[in-house]
């Protein structure tokens, strides 16, 4: 399971809103109250495909002496100008760092099971 609301705390958003991914906004359109929907949603409605230009290679001694790299770490980068991004080590060797910033479930179908609690 990626992600789900907390029982007892369902998820709350306005369509519309970009808070949701697009296919599971056009999946509530529509629903009443007590309705239960499944739907699949191909990576180009939910987080992408994965991007080889997203990833990247480092060498290790470009890595601040406080951050010893570490396969699944998460880490943000300043890419200049202001902008950072969220990567994640993919992998490591004796003098490189391998870097991606595809999401985690960027190139994934994923499947939602939903139940629409209450429209206000």
């Amino acid at each position: 399971m990626f992600g789900a609301s907390k029982p007892g705390e369902p998820l709350e958003f306005e369509i519309g809103s970009g808070v949701v991914l697009s296919a599971l906004e056009r999946c509530v359109i529509g629903m009443q109250e007590g309705e239960k929907r499944t739907i699949t949603a191909p990576p180009e409605e939910a987080f992408g495909f994965r991007r080889n230009d997203l990833v990247s290679v480092v060498f290790k001694s470009e890595f601040p002496d406080h951050i010893t790299p570490t396969l699944g770490q998460h880490l943000q980068v300043n890419e200049g100008g202001g902008r950072i991004i969220d990567v994640m080590v993919t992998g490591i060797t004796e003098d490189m760092v391998v870097l991606d910033a595809n999401h985690p479930m960027a190139g994934q179908t994923l499947k939602f099971e939903i139940e629409m609690i209450e429209i206000k």
